[in-house]
């Protein structure tokens, strides 16, 4: 009979909480559920955790809206990988099972650990000539301090999560990577993160190269545009800018940094002599046209990784994870790889959890043997003064329990309210869709019959098929030649003017406007260039 496991991988972001469950049958992972849920405002910041209470809480109801399965889940969490000090480091040859001493001591020798209960993990690459069988190895090493792994692992245990490893997302989506592109020959992958972009080259599946460059999603996109609640499938706006709204001198530099790894790869490995193709993954929804922008930079193509999806996989995660809105499973689809990987994947696997399971069982079985000695004489002594102490402390604690089921009542309805508006854009978009309204054929219409002139403010479309535009325009001329442009548009009907107004404490003839109109069915519209002809 065979053989079934299940695997789960949580990823928590700046925005949401992602979970991706895998059940392997034979050592094939197929997806069996695949969620997102969105968290409080400020709970999460700069990959550290600021509302324990928030994220439990957000989780848990994740996990138990979605049907993940039993009271308690053990699941693999993700460490920000923004948060990690990585350093590569030349280690002189010495048994393999001398390594990891090894390395501790240059951990502690270059200080990248700032608290006690810190821990570190390391990746071994291989050597530049694979044929030499003498001189220093190459490793990269992680370390993470213990405020952002103790915190991780409360938020899973209020949530009933039992912590399988706490694991980089940099090396959880290089997983991803690895499950959906074919392994042997070289590789090339950038892997996009909110602060930095990891460069990442591979020789026949295994790391030869690991290097951390200074440019993140978010310097790229200053004016960040989270599109945590755009619903899958919806078409988007059509774009002129090259740069698909891309901040242009965060671009160049990664650009730059890239071409230069690139260069120093080729002069230290033979195998990378040729580069005809670069990988790009990323988690962050709005960084899907980097990869389009840098195959137009490098002429060299730069395909985006998407989350592969198979046939055994479950229809709602196929719909849930397939299209661009796939990209947030990025990293959460690799950490529920972590122990579901085919048989002779080279893909490294990071606990930064063993090192702190360790030290914690070991510290418990000293603090037994020594509390075993004095417990009897401290006994009742300790009976009576916890009597006390017990009785004089009842009203704090009621004051505090009750301030803090104050707390979660408040978390709980921000919650169901986010979860709401999320229902309420869904029905909205499927009621359009019912209608025969596809948004992205709209929205070319609309545009194109813009005057020069004329700027959009917002364009919304009710459960009624009710279309509000509003915008503004240097002068009356352009608003009224836009207006008879839409008129004559196949996708609009009965457009008028609601309002039309000089804008105040503004030099020129500037004028902020609204139109209004309805929506017509599928049969009525043409693509431009069909209407063209």
């Amino acid at each position: 009979m065979a053989r079934e496991t299940e695997h789960i991988g949580i990823d928590i972001s700046e925005h949401e909480i992602r979970a991706v469950q895998l059940r392997t049958r034979n050592g094939k992972p197929a997806v069996v559920k695949a969620a997102w849920v969105p968290i409080p405002e400020n709970a999460f910041q700069d990959g550290r955790v600021k509302h324990i209470g928030a994220l439990s809480l957000a989780l848990k109801r994740l996990l138990e809206s979605s049907g993940f399965g039993r009271a308690t889940s053990r699941a693999v969490l993700s460490v920000s990988s923004d948060r990690l000090a990585i350093r590569n480091i030349a280690i002189p040859p010495v048994p393999d099972s001398e390594l990891a001493a090894v390395v501790a001591g240059e951990v502690e020798h270059f200080g990248l650990l700032q608290s006690k209960g810190g821990a570190f993990g390391f990746i071994r690459l291989l050597p530049p000539n694979r044929t030499a069988s003498t001189g220093s190895q190459q490793v990269t090493v992680m370390a993470v301090d213990d405020e952002l792994t103790s915190q991780l692992r409360e938020v899973a245990e209020r949530a009933n999560v039992e912590v399988v490893a706490l694991e980089p997302s940099a090396l959880s989506m290089l997983r991803t990577v690895a499950a959906a592109t074919p392994a042997g020959g070289t590789a090339f992958t950038l892997i996009v993160g909110r602060e930095f972009t990891d460069a990442i080259f591979w020789i026949d599946g295994g790391l030869a190269a690991y290097r951390r460059l200074d440019v993140g999603s978010i310097m790229m996109m200053p004016v960040v545009r989270h599109r945590e609640a755009v619903v899958a499938d919806s078409a988007a706006t059509a774009v002129s800018d090259p740069l698909e709204g891309l901040h242009e001198g965060a671009v160049d530099r990664l650009a730059l940094e890239t071409r230069r790894t690139i260069e120093y790869l080729q002069r230290e490995f033979a195998d990378f002599a040729v580069l005809d193709r670069i990988q790009l993954i990323t988690d962050f929804q709005p960084m899907e046209p980097l990869a389009r922008v840098l195959s137009r930079q490098f002429g060299i193509e730069t395909s985006l990784v998407m989350v592969p999806t198979s046939p055994q996989d479950s229809s709602t995660a196929q719909a849930e994870m397939s299209g661009v809105g796939g990209i947030r499973y990025s990293t959460a689809y690799g950490l529920a790889l972590y122990d579901a990987m085919m048989p002779g994947s080279k893909v490294p696997k990071l606990d930064l959890f063993s090192t702190q399971r360790t030290a914690q069982v070991y510290e418990a079985t000293k603090r037994n043997f020594a509390g075993s000695i004095v417990v009897s004489a401290l006994g009742i002594a300790l009976g009576v003064l916890g009597f006390v102490m017990y009785n004089m402390q009842i009203s704090r604690v009621e004051g505090v329990i009750g301030s803090t089921n104050a707390q979660t009542a408040a978390i709980e309805a921000q919650i169901d309210q986010t979860m709401e508006e999320r229902a309420l854009h869904t029905r909205q978009y499927r009621a359009l869709r019912k209608e025969g309204v596809p948004i992205g054929a709209m929205m070319d219409y609309i545009v194109g019959s813009l005057q020069s002139g004329v700027g959009l403010k917002s364009v919304t479309v009710g459960s009624d098929l009710k279309v509000v535009i509003s915008g503004e325009a240097v002068d009356e001329a352009s608003v009224i030649k836009t207006t008879q442009n839409l008129q004559r548009s196949p996708v609009l009907k009965g457009l008028m003017i609601n309002s039309f107004s000089r804008i105040e404490n503004q030099v020129g003839n500037g004028i902020q406007f609204q139109l209004s109109g309805q929506t017509v069915s599928m049969d009525r519209i043409k693509m431009p260039k069909e209407a063209n002809r």
